[in-house]
């Protein structure tokens, strides 16, 4: 009878640790493409000679991982944007709606750095804590456009600030590279062999050819990211956040994992 009992006991702890560790690590990964124009192509390749558009896309992605919901960048609502850039637009939260989220479920927004596409929508997220440099911070501060936006960005607690590198979880990276914008990051999921590149490469060509961004603020921190991204392509897939070729033209969710 001990046998025995000690035999259920066993088995119903090896049972609670496997579905303890279904929970853990990545367990769903989604790129929303919330808007898709052309772009300068002067923009994108510091380069290039001709005054000419390309395809362009915009989006930011959604992971499911150790039972959070976590953003990487968040989109944007600022219609002036979109009517700047003719961008054909869909309302990042209504595609958050699609996957069944709600605003107050996401858990974790880690932003890859200030500029409007990026960070438009985080006050948007009640629950939310928020990652980002302290470079970047500092630069969204500075491009806050209203007193609400500046009160919301300067909220004790809601944000993790840090320089250089920050871990999530041991295999959730956040590198600050600032070749793109101020303290401009990348992240990478190492376990799963995923890098999202944010606008340090907004096109495959970027890495590929070697080809640094029109839009950059530190041309030299870009140029050494490429090298590196481009020597890590065969064993990481790279997530950029322009990517018109990502998600299919007629989708704006596609899941990746």
């Amino acid at each position: 009878m001990n046998r025995l009992l000690a035999g259920l006991i066993l088995l119903f702890s090896l049972s609670a640790s496997l579905k303890a560790q279904e929970g853990r690590g990545l367990s769903g990964l989604w790129a929303i493409c919330y808007g898709r124009s052309s772009f300068s192509a002067k923009a994108v390749f510091i380069d290039e000679e001709k005054d000419s558009f390309i395809p362009f896309a915009w989006l930011f992605y959604v992971l499911q991982y150790n039972n959070k919901w976590i953003l990487i960048d968040c989109g944007f609502r600022n219609q002036e944007y979109v009517r700047l850039f003719k961008i054909s637009w869909r309302d990042p939260l209504e595609l958050l709606a699609e996957l069944s989220l709600k605003p107050e479920q996401i858990d974790l927004v880690i932003i890859t750095h200030a500029h409007f596409d990026h960070a438009g929508c985080v006050s948007l997220f009640p629950q939310v804590q928020i990652v980002i440099t302290r470079k970047a911070y500092q630069d969204a501060i500075n491009r806050a456009q209203s007193l609400a936006e500046k009160k919301f960005l300067q909220e004790a607690g809601r944000f993790i600030i840090f320089s250089g590198e920050y871990r999530i979880e041991p295999e959730l990276r956040i590198e600050e590279i600032s070749g793109h914008a101020p303290g401009s990051a990348v992240v990478y999921l190492e376990k799963s062999l995923i890098i999202f590149s944010g606008d340090e490469a907004y096109l495959k060509a970027n890495w590929t050819q070697l080809r640094s961004n029109g839009t950059v603020f530190d041309v030299r921190a870009n140029q050494a990211f490429l090298k590196r991204l481009n020597k890590e392509a065969d064993k990481y897939l790279i997530l950029s956040m322009h990517d018109p070729d990502l998600v299919p033209a007629a989708q704006h969710i596609l899941k990746l994992r």
